[in-house]
């Protein structure tokens, strides 16, 4: 809860500081980074040994770099790598995903405003690995265990330019994972710096 208070306060900066900012950064090419927090998932369920073992997850970091090419004023096409991780509450395992999707991303009120709001969805391969510590009859163990499948994103987020090349923002993105284990899902909040180029 706290890491989504300080995402909405930063948030409410930049809106705030961007009232003097130039809208400059509309160049059809984006590449940006992403950083922030995985902080919500579902459990995370397999089994070992014919028992079924689950896994709530904690807050754990995030990582996300995307590509975008803006079709016109309120359309942009992209993809993107996600990484992100959680501690668990079972003897201190842990779950991590990471994916690479491509998909669509709508600015409503056009790129061409001092605020830019914008909402996206994508979809492609998702990979998780649980690292699982827990106490059997026989003491102790650590367990891995990795899957591929597929998944959905969905997400939005603001854009504020801060020069002709430069915006700053922040995203919010709920992952949908299928064919993994028990298709857990999980939410990330981040803070991002995109760069525009081309004509």
């Amino acid at each position: 809860m706290r890491h989504l208070a300080f995402t909405a306060a930063t948030l409410a900066m930049l809106v705030a500081a961007s009232v003097t900012v130039a809208v400059e950064a509309t160049r059809p090419f984006r590449l940006d980074v992403e950083g922030g927090a995985l902080v919500a998932g579902s459990d995370v369920e397999t089994d070992i040994g014919g028992s079924s073992v689950s896994v709530d997850p904690d807050v754990g970091p995030a990582l996300s770099i995307g590509a975008g090419y803006a079709l016109n004023d309120y359309f942009e096409v992209g993809g993107a790598f996600h990484a992100a991780s959680s501690d668990g509450d079972l003897y201190d395992s842990d779950v991590d995903y990471t994916a690479i999707t491509a998909g669509l991303r709508c600015y409503p009120l056009g790129r061409a405003v001092v605020v830019r709001p914008w909402l996206s969805v994508a979809g492609g391969w998702y990979h998780a690995e649980a690292d699982l510590n827990y106490i059997s009859l026989f003491g102790p163990v650590d367990d891995d265990r990795s899957e591929n499948g597929g998944g959905l994103n969905f997400g939005g987020g603001l854009d504020v330019p801060i020069g002709r090349r430069v915006s700053v923002g922040g995203a919010v993105r709920y992952h949908q994972t299928f064919g993994i284990f028990d298709d857990p899902g999980f939410l990330t909040t981040m803070v991002n710096v995109a760069v525009y180029f081309g004509e």
